[in-house]
This record gives structure tokens, sequence and C-alpha cells, in this order.
């Protein structure tokens, strides 16, 4: 897969301003953004990335460094220093990068051989990081003057699975909020947190009931990416009921299910319409 990335003007102040995957655009491309696979405790991971210049883009200094990510509420993959809470599932460190610095002139093209080393005592399940390649600055001269930068960068997402032991699909909801506009929309905000070991795809299925238990409509959303280990997935679902309702109470039942049907959460908040 290739990749194409816009330069980014932005204040060169620190290296926390080249932690984010931004828009696409014409600076760099880059093939082979995504690493993947099974790879048992004590494996080695072999991957390329092959960085090219746009023949009317300026002389690029680059490096290629690796770093934990953290998944937003939405599901985009970000490149951070450091994530604590899904230590356990880091592959940051199992990488090398050769080159992991070089210099791209327009036009030229550069081949970066990524090597991972899978430690004897990994636990099984989803390892992440993400490995980017980016732009330094080319003359701190002129950025004390103007106070900016041109910057570029490219992420390269890790998602492997280490075999050897039971993969942990399991998760919770929490946060359940509704908003009952009129009697015939409700809005629903629904968290919902990875508790395994590994990423999986979910389905959020959302059904109204009355009084009685009465399904009076439903709906369905897919988280559309993974959710990684650790990661909350927020989703926002809008039902019309099938009937205009009448003041009274009802229920709202949400599951959370696999691909395939498996349940791995579910939770019924009650409300009330009012005259």
């Amino acid at each position: 897969m290739k990749f194409k990335l816009e330069c980014l003007l932005a204040p060169m102040i620190a290296i926390s301003l080249l932690l984010a995957l931004i828009n696409a655009g014409t600076c760099l491309q880059v093939t082979g953004i995504i690493v993947e696979g099974d790879y048992p405790p004590g494996g080695h991971i072999s991957h390329q990335l092959f960085v090219n210049s746009d023949k009317n883009e300026s002389p690029m200094d680059l490096r290629v460094d690796a770093f934990d990510v953290a998944q937003s509420t939405e599901g985009i993959a970000q490149a951070i220093e450091r994530n604590s809470e899904a230590e356990a599932y880091s592959a940051k460190s199992y990488f090398k990068m050769s080159p992991s610095s070089f210099h791209l002139n327009p036009g030229e093209s550069a081949t970066v051989q990524v090597d991972g080393d899978i430690p004897n005592d990994a636990a099984p399940g989803g390892k992440y990081a993400i490995i980017q390649v980016h732009s330094m600055p080319q003359n701190s001269s002129d950025i004390k003057k103007s106070g900016v930068s041109i910057l570029s960068a490219i992420n390269t997402l890790v998602r492997i699975t280490i075999t050897g032991g039971t993969l942990q699909e399991t998760g919770e909801i929490s946060n359940m909020k509704i908003e009952a506009e009129n009697s015939d929309q409700l809005n629903l905000n629904m968290s919902f947190k990875n508790m395994g070991n590994i990423h999986y795809h979910v389905i959020a299925d959302v059904f109204l009931k009355n009084a009685e238990g009465t399904v009076l409509g439903n709906m369905s959303q897919a988280s559309g990416s993974n959710i990684f280990p650790t990661a909350t997935r927020i989703f926002k679902l809008s039902l019309k009921p099938n009937e205009k309702l009448a003041p009274g109470k009802y229920t709202i039942s949400s599951t959370v299910s696999l691909e395939d049907g498996t349940v791995l959460a579910s939770k019924d908040k009650e409300f009330e319409i009012k005259n």
C-alpha cells in the first residue's frame, strides 16, 4: 500500500508535533504502511518501507522512529512516546530501522529495512506500534527567524498477533447516554472498551422497548475499524421509533458483538418520555 503525505506548516516547539498522522498530500510517498501477521514468541519480523520524494519538493532530512500507539474514541491510531495504559501490548521496543536517518533529494527514493525481534517471553495476543518516517528541520537559523518549520510524517501501523496462547475477546459497555429530543427520535451515545488482549471489529445493536417489552425500533452500527486492547470506542446512534412515543417509561437494550455474532457485552438503560 502506498501513502502520500502533505507537508505541514507548524511551530517547531517539541517532538510531539511529529506524532500525529497528517492528511494526505504530495510531500512524501511511502509504500508498505502496515505490518501485520501472526508470529510466535522469539520470532522475527522483516519488512521494508519504500520512501519517495516528489521531484518538485525541497531536499529533506528524514528520520525513522518507533512509537507507541494510542487509539482515539473514533478509532484513529496516533503515535505517542508512551502509552502506559497499554504497555503490555506495545511492540515499540521490538524494532530497529536501517537506515534510521537519511537525506532525500527531490525525485529520489530510499529503502528502509525494518527488523523486529519478538522476545521469547512475549505474552500471547495483540502487539502494536507505529513506525514513523518524518522530516527534520533543514535550516535551524531559518526556524529561529520565522518560528516555523515545514514538517511531514507518514505512519506505518504495526498490528501483529503473538501466537501460542489464548486470545481473549472481551469487552464492556459503559456511559450510555440517552437524549430524547422528542417522541420521534432518540440519540444514544455509548462507550465500549476492549478488555481483551487482541484487536477486533464489533457491531453495536440497539433495541427500543416499551414497558411491556415490545420492540418499537432498532438499529445497528459497525465499529468500522479494529478496536485495540484497552481502547474505548464511542458509538453515536440516532434511533427513530416505529411509532410516536407516548408519555411513559421505556428501555434501551444494547449489545456489542463480534462480526460472527458472539456477544461481548450487553446493557439496558431505562428512560422516560414526559408530557
